[in-house]
This record gives structure tokens, C-alpha cells and sequence, in this order.
């Protein structure tokens, strides 16, 4: 039995208005485009700094426990063009003068395997991801935190087939444009390698021109000048059944920013995560980190020049640098010996649902020197203790 007439009719509107806002959509450029999008409230317990309370949209950073990678917002645009160009801008409005995080745009050159991209990305290396729908726990490990870098701006290759992917960039580090009088750019790299769809592993470096608190700084309070960084880490995850795995093992050097002023700060560090799920919705974890860091006082990348005013080189925020007595030994022309620092967390993930999890965690950090400073009890110590909460929506 055939369709009548006005069945015939019906359909043929149907085609009309579907081609119709099929075209309307591409026409408006919302063919391709998706968005994507996360809050985290988060409640923070810091008991060296004598603080608790909320954190979300905040524009003041001081340390680990209050960074702009948890207690934010962002709002992610994606569209991907008929040729296979793909462009990606992510906002987050809590960040100060920093509000587009990330804007890249990816050109398939030979095959859409093959890309040339350019804009700012976030730093690749490691294995936590600095946005809290993909990272385990509230805070970030130490290696993530006083390390690495926060983004990259350039120009580079994203290479990839198989099993493996390549990207590789000369960029500006943690910096928009070059200052004044810097003329080369730092090269930045990421190399993976997943053989099976549970496990992979890669390593990640960059050489260049980074901030260095030991030089020069300006009026406004600007690094006046910059020294070369050399940064190397392997990382590796395996997740399989109700098992997570997570590790990296780094090692990185920047000239003449060591906490005795004239050396070489030089450090090496490893960090790894393990997770179990109870149940479908909930899961356990628990992380450890640790930073040998007490070469020429101390200094980590970008983290150095610290001085309290009382003759006391050390952060007293993050627990680095030297204690009283370091301070005094390398003053009187001792070795100058900075504070090893580790960290450990354990944590719960718990899925309300496919869009929305609790985490929960509590964090003890600690160091072999005094360079925790105590708010309420105005003393340094060697630890300090963090317990937090945070709801993490996304879609």
C-alpha cells in the first residue's frame, strides 16, 4: 500500500525544513562547534595559614592550596571545519589578566594526522591534567605545582598515527609575548606511546628562557630578566578493572636561580597515584610526592629568591627554600643547603551522577627543614596539614 498524497506532502515539508535549518546552522557557523563546560566549588582547610572556607572565582593565588586549577569555572568552545581545521578556546573568568587559558587552532597539513598548530596551549607534561573533571584529586602534585610550566604561545607540529603522537612547539613559556630584548623562543615537547588502550607511557621537556626571580625586578614588580631552564620528565598511567595508576619521575635546571642568589637551581622529583573503585560510583585514592631540592639552597622552576625579611630564605606558603639555620649556615659562607619536600593525600571520588562528583581529600606535607610558616603561632615548621572538599559539575 502506497503513501497518499497528502502523506507525500507531509514528507516532502519535513525534507524542506530540515535542509532549511540544516543550512541556518551552518550558516550561523554552529556546523562542528561543541561546548563544553565545568564549575568546582571547592571548601579548603589550611592549617599553617589558620584558614577555612570556600574558594570558587577567587583571583588571589598564594600556594598549593590555592591555585587557579581548582574552585573555578570554565567554558570550553570546540569546532572542527569540513577540511578537518579544529580550533579550541577555553575561558576561565576567574583568572585575573589571564582569562582565555587556552586558544589554539590545529591545520591538517599532508593528513589530518599530520597538523600544523599555533596559538596557547597549557603544559603537557606530566600525568594529572590541570582541570578537575580529568585530575583525581583536589589539590595537584608537587611536581605539577613548582616544576613544570603553566602554558605555552608559538607555533609547532602535532604528528601522530597508530599508537603514538608527537607535539612539538617553539613558544613562549608562561608568557604571551617576548620582553624586550629576547629574541629566542624555548622548545617544547610530548611524546606518547599507548600500545594498548589501559596503558601508555610519554616524557615531555622544554629548553628556554624562563622567569628568574633572582634577576632584576622592576617598578610594577616584573622579572626584569629571564634565565635558561632545562626540564625532562617521564610519565606513565595503567588503568585496568577497579585499578588506577598514575607516575612521573622529573628532573630540571635553571641558570643562576638557586636560593644562595648565584647558583644553579637543580632538582629531581617523582609523584604517583593510585586509585581503587569500591564501587562503580566510588573511588579511593591515595597520592605521594617527593622533591629533592637541597642543592645551592634550593629553587625550583621560577620558585626562587625567597626571603622573609627576618633573614630566612625559605617560602614559608609551600614549604621551600632554607630554614633559620640553613639560612645563617649559607650566609656565613657554609654550604648552602635547601629543604627536600614531600607530600602525601588520600582521597574519595564519588560519582552523583554521570555529570557530578564529590571529592574529598586530605593532604599532609612536609619537609627536613623548619620552612612551613605557622600564622597562628608565628613559628616555622616542618609540615602542615590540608583537608578538602569540592563538587565538581561539568557537561
Amino acid at each position: 500500500m502506497g503513501l497518499t498524497p497528502d502523506q507525500m506532502q507531509d514528507i516532502n515539508r519535513t525534507i524542506i525544513k530540515t535542509e532549511a535549518m540544516e543550512d541556518a546552522w551552518e550558516t550561523a557557523g554552529l556546523k562542528g562547534l561543541k561546548i563544553s563546560g565545568y564549575m568546582d566549588p571547592t571548601y579548603i582547610y589550611d592549617q599553617n595559614a589558620n584558614r577555612a572556607g570556600f574558594q570558587f572565582l577567587s583571583s588571589e593565588f598564594s600556594g598549593y592550596s590555592d591555585t587557579p586549577f581548582f574552585g573555578n569555572a570554565t567554558i570550553t568552545f570546540t569546532k572542527e571545519t569540513d577540511d578537518g581545521t579544529t580550533y579550541n578556546l577555553q575561558l576561565q573568568p576567574l583568572n585575573g589578566d589571564h582569562t582565555i587559558t587556552a586558544a589554539l587552532v590545529s591545520i591538517p597539513l599532508s593528513d589530518r594526522q599530520t597538523r600544523l598548530i599555533a596559538g596557547k596551549v597549557l603544559d603537557w607534561s606530566g600525568y594529572e591534567y590541570a582541570d578537575p573533571v580529568k585530575s583525581a584529586l583536589i589539590t595537584h602534585n608537587l611536581l605539577f605545582d613548582f616544576t613544570l610550566p603553566v602554558a605555552y604561545t608559538g607555533a609547532g607540529l602535532d604528528i601522530s598515527t597508530g599508537s603514538w603522537q608527537l607535539r612539538t612547539m617553539l613558544a613562549n613559556v608562561d608568557s604571551a609575548r617576548a620582553p624586550e630584548g629576547k629574541t629566542a623562543p624555548a622548545w617544547v615537547y610530548r611524546f606518547d606511546y599507548w600500545p594498548e588502550e589501559f596503558w601508555g607511557v610519554g616524557f615531555a621537556g622544554v629548553v628556554g628562557k624562563a622567569d628568574n626571580w633572582n634577576k632584576t625586578v622592576d617598578a610594577d614588580g616584573e622579572v626584569a630578566d629571564k634565565s635558561t631552564a632545562v626540564l625532562f620528565e617521564v610519565d606513565g598511567y595503567y588503568n585496568r578493572g577497579n585499578w588506577t595508576f598514575g607516575g612521573q619521575l622529573s628532573y630540571g635546571t635553571q641558570k643562576d636561580a638557586a636560593n644562595d642568589g648565584v647558583s644553579d637551581a637543580k632538582w629531581a622529583g617523582a609523584s604517583t597515584t593510585v586509585g581503587y573503585f569500591f564501587t562503580p560510583r566510588l573511588q579511593f585514592l591515595v597520592r605521594g610526592d617527593y622533591i629533592n631540592n637541597e642543592k645551592n639552597g634550593g629553587g625550583l622552576f621560577t620558585y626562587t629568591a625567597f626571603d622573609d625579611g627576618a633573614g630566612v630564605r625559605a617560602d614559608g606558603v609551600n614549604g621551600l627554600g632554607m630554614d633559620a639555620k640553613a639560612s645563617a649556615d649559607c650566609d656565613a659562607g657554609e654550604e648552602c643547603k635547601g629543604a627536600n619536600r614531600y607530600a602525601v593525600s588520600l582521597g574519595l571520588k564519588y560519582a552523583l551522577n554521570p555529570n557530578a562528583w564529590l571529592k574529598f581529600e586530605y593532604r599532609y606535607d612536609g619537609a627536613d627543614q623548619d620552612v612551613f610558616y605557622d600564622v597562628k603561632n608565628e613559628e616555622y615548621k616542618k609540615n602542615n596539614n590540608l583537608v578538602g572538599a569540592a563538587l565538581v559539575v561539568f557537561f
